[in-house]
């Protein structure tokens, strides 16, 4: 599979550029609509959260998106110029709380940590590069 990305401005509207990007790179892959809806959920939260928390939208700062394909791994690069966010270590409010108080959002993280096998947010030493897995089963 090619392993070129797709590098967006820090801006919303990159958001739709980046799901566009997900769904062609997994359109070639015999994997079932609902796998491949989740890598892309999956992808366009963690990327929001690098947009809107990390860069706080300034268009002058861009992340760049890689997904690649090794055997039985699909795997999603975010390298982001923003300090690292310790996704692993994230406490998320119970869902039963955000229903009571009417809270907006906020279940991005959850939502990453449930669809993705593997999540790894590092420290490159001038930004951050979040590394998303999925493990799937070819021809269903």
């Amino acid at each position: 599979m090619n392993s070129s990305g797709i590098k967006v401005p820090c801006t919303k509207s990159s958001l739709a550029l980046i799901r566009e990007y997900i769904e062609n790179s997994l359109q070639s892959l015999p994997i079932d609509d609902i796998i491949r809806n989740q890598i892309t959920l999956a992808v366009d939260e963690a990327s929001a959260n690098c947009i809107i928390h990390g860069n706080k939208c300034d268009e002058t700062h861009s992340i760049e998106v890689i997904l690649t394909f090794i055997e039985n791994e699909i795997r999603v690069e975010i390298f982001d110029s923003a300090p690292p966010y310790q996704i692993q270590t994230h406490q998320p409010i119970p869902i039963q709380e955000k229903i009571k108080c009417a809270a907006k959002g906020g279940l991005g993280i959850s939502l990453i940590l449930k669809i993705m096998d593997e999540v790894d947010v590092k420290d490159n030493g001038f930004g951050s590069t979040y590394k998303l897995i999925k493990r799937v089963v070819l021809g269903l």
